[in-house]
């Protein structure tokens, strides 16, 4: 759980930080089809984590997220990365939450 509040911050912080070439890496990164889900993940949270400058809540993330590796391997639906994707792009700041919140009610 502490993993998906942390994704979530994160993409609540980021959202007044990205800028178009930010959105068009997270696109090219969701339409390549030889990037497997662990990596997709990474990648794009990662790149959010880099857009928010705070280097001590990326290195905590890091390592959950490492840790999960080894117990639990739970990534969000590909639909969910294209719907906040598509939040970034419609400027819709107050979609996030209930977007992270569908995907943790679906987790149990």
């Amino acid at each position: 759980m502490t993993r998906f509040i942390l994704e979530k911050e994160a993409a609540k912080i980021a959202f007044d930080k990205l800028n178009e070439q930010d959105i068009g890496i997270l696109q090219v990164l969701l339409e390549d089809d030889s990037i497997q889900a662990e990596e997709r993940h990474m990648d794009f949270f990662g790149l959010l984590f880099s857009k928010i400058n705070n280097t001590l809540l990326e290195k905590i993330w890091g390592l959950i997220e490492a840790f999960s590796l080894t117990t639990h391997r739970f990534y969000y639906k590909n639909t969910f990365y294209h719907e906040l994707l598509h939040l970034y792009e419609k400027k819709d700041f107050d979609q996030i939450e209930d977007l992270f919140q569908e995907q943790v009610a679906n987790l149990y």
